[in-house]
């Protein structure tokens, strides 16, 4: 930058401006990053290349969204755009499209954003941009999760993993698989939330071990590359102290060979020196690392630290010399045996894992991440061991509890089903027979018997109606209930039904029952027997509360074009100390036998599971002796 200053070097000067720029950014200096990344675009608008300034409006645009600042960061992108679409750029564009989705997608502008990655993708499917095809998707699939779209996100991530898997984009599957996670958390799959962060927590550990592998690696070249500069100075210093001699030799052939002899002696113990020192912190280095290491030469230990002579129970000095496979269970030798063959004659190997084998007979699984070194001057093999017998236990015990409640859900279902027969069964018996003595009754005009039919044919309805509401509450607690979702009218096939099932019920009690139609669509996409079940449960309860006035059922649709459904009743209200406790299971305003009102306590709860299941959101107001209004929103 400075020699390019002083030549007015304008076209370099930008260049060197952008590059010290990209080196603030990698290190996350995003402040010295930028102010380099404006002045390197000053000397780019001088010259007048459009690509380049489209290049620098990016750079500055990326640098002012990691500070935060959205709006400026905008103006920015927006400017590149401009340029790329005047240059028909398509890779500029490309980059462009994505950085505003990203802009629009961190200020919370959801669908801006969605616009903007789908523009890119669609350039880098043209360009055949294979990663970043897997990164659009990546992105997309997180945005169709923030905006409740599951199936988009779960479709755009299996295509980005496809691809991540395919090329090896190791850090693009890692993110993958954490959304993953991220999005069957929200839909309440946590099993499958689990084997998601599982994998990601094991790749993002891969990585990790492979950046670790290839430090050592690249200490390990340090060290030979400082071996040969040390023989190259020495050859040197000796070239040169030779044609000083040669000057000399008037001074006598006894001086010169006494200068030389002593210049040679010199030198090598500088090499030697430098050798030695670069050894020794090589050696302390791979001795503090948290992993077992060690070295081996055709199968011949050369080097272990002190964390793997721990695990196999030697010391260091015992162990040079020994053979590997005398510390590997016998069924891994020959792979090993295998896989060391590949890799001296050039092979790139995936990382696999072994068990080793401790001299009290304790074994240990370890992931064996190796390569091809050159160590004391002979070619060896570099291994670094990954103690996973945490992990694996881990995986035993998770997978055992898995089975356990599998067992325990199948035990559960089984009971449910045995009681629902075995109750259903003689409730339903019994409620035949009575329609039998209904008819007795009429026929003989025994008035006087009416109120004894009455009461039989209302305490087996409630039976029956408990007995729903246990086992409802049931499958959903345990995860037994499997949602179907389809496509139905919600006034058609389910209010209007339920209206015509309850409309007797109300008219008994002197309650006007109204159901209002608002929007012209009704159409929804859920599972429709719990929806059903959601206007059950407060349309009864409604009716149930309401001495006198009326219930009333509004369906509409919101600005947001989204389908509300209010049911309102002029009731006894609920008080605001229990509001906070209505939708808990078993609880009702008012507790013990002297109650007014009868009833499980489980509508409420069942009504509240069966909105989370079908991602529609519930709200309630009330006023103590006035009424009170529950509101579905169906998202």
């Amino acid at each position: 930058l400075s020699i390019r200053e002083a030549n007015n070097d304008t076209l370099g000067l930008s260049a060197s401006l952008n590059n010290i720029g990209v080196v603030y950014e990698t290190s996350e200096n995003y402040e010295k990053a930028l102010e380099f990344y404006l002045k390197a675009l000053e000397n780019k608008k001088l010259i007048g290349n459009k690509y380049s300034i489209a290049i620098s409006l990016n750079n500055i645009g990326l640098s002012l969204r990691k500070l935060g600042e959205f709006d400026k960061a905008l103006g920015y992108h927006l400017e590149a755009l401009k340029l790329n679409l005047e240059l028909n750029n398509k890779v500029g564009l490309s980059l462009t499209y994505s950085n505003l989705g990203l802009i629009y997608k961190e200020s919370g502008k959801l669908d801006e954003a969605l616009e903007y990655t789908k523009k890119s993708l669609e350039l880098r499917e043209e360009l055949q941009d294979k990663q970043g095809i897997s990164i659009q998707r990546l992105i997309l699939g997180t945005l169709y999760r923030e905006l409740g779209e599951y199936s988009n996100a779960g479709e755009e991530h299996a295509k980005s993993i496809e691809i991540a898997k395919n090329m090896k984009f190791k850090p693009i599957l890692k993110d993958n698989y954490f959304e993953l996670a991220l999005l069957y958390k929200e839909e309440k799959d946590y099993k499958k939330a689990l084997e998601y962060f599982e994998k990601y927590s094991g790749l993002r550990d891969s990585l990790m071990n492979e950046e670790k592998s290839k430090k050592i690696i690249a200490l390990q070249t340090k060290y030979e590359t400082e071996k040969n500069l040390s023989r190259i100075q020495g050859l040197e210093l000796e070239r040169q102290t030779t044609l000083r001699n040669f000057l000399l030799v008037i001074f006598g052939l006894i001086l010169v060979s006494i200068g030389l002899v002593y210049s040679r002696g010199k030198v090598k113990a500088r090499a030697l020196k430098t050798i030695k020192e670069t050894e020794e912190f090589n050696t302390a280095l791979i001795s503090q690392l948290p992993e077992y290491v060690l070295v081996h030469k055709e199968g011949k230990i050369v080097y272990t630290n002190s964390l793997m002579s721990e695990a196999l129970g030697f010391e260091p000095e015992e162990l040079k010399g020994r053979s590997v496979y005398d510390f590997l269970d016998q069924k891994y030798v020959e792979l090993v045996k295998q896989k060391y063959l590949k890799r001296i004659q050039g092979e790139e190997l995936e990382d696999y894992e072994v068990e080793i084998i401790h001299k009290n007979g304790q074994k240990r699984f370890v992931i064996v991440k190796a390569s091809v070194i050159n160590f004391k001057n002979e070619q060896s093999v570099l291994a670094v061991l990954i103690d996973i017998s945490e992990r694996k236990k881990n995986e035993v015990e998770l997978l055992k509890a898995k089975e356990e409640a599998e067992e325990s859900n199948r035990l559960k279902s089984e009971f449910l089903a045995q009681m629902s027969h075995e109750i259903r069964s003689p409730i339903n018996t019994i409620l035949n027979f009575t329609y039998l003595i209904k008819d007795e009754i009429e026929l003989n005009k025994l008035e006087a018997m009416m109120p004894a039919y009455e009461s039989i044919q209302s305490a087996s309805t409630r039976v029956i109606r408990t007995i729903d509401l246990i086992l409802n509450m049931s499958q959903l607690q345990i995860g037994s209930y499997e949602i179907s979702l389809k496509e139905f009218d919600l006034y058609k096939d389910s209010i209007y039904p339920i209206y015509g099932e309850v409309k007797s019920k109300a008219s008994d009690k002197g309650i006007k029952l109204t159901v209002n139609k608002n929007a012209d669509n009704t159409i929804l996409v859920a599972d429709e027997y719990s929806v059903s079940q959601i206007f059950v449960n407060l349309i009864e309860n409604a009716i149930k509360y309401t001495k006198h006035g009326s219930v009333t059922v509004d369906i509409n649709r919101d600005d947001k074009s989204r389908l509300v459904v209010e049911v309102k009743d002029t009731g006894i209200g609920i008080s605001d100390n229990y509001l906070s406790r209505l939708f808990e299971p078993f609880t009702q305003e008012e507790q013990g036998y002297t109650r007014e009102y009868e009833g499980t306590g489980l509508g409420l709860a069942l009504v509240k599971r069966y909105c989370e299941l079908n991602n529609a959101e519930i709200n309630v107001s009330s006023s103590k002796g006035k009424g009170t209004v529950f509101k579905v929103i169906f998202s």
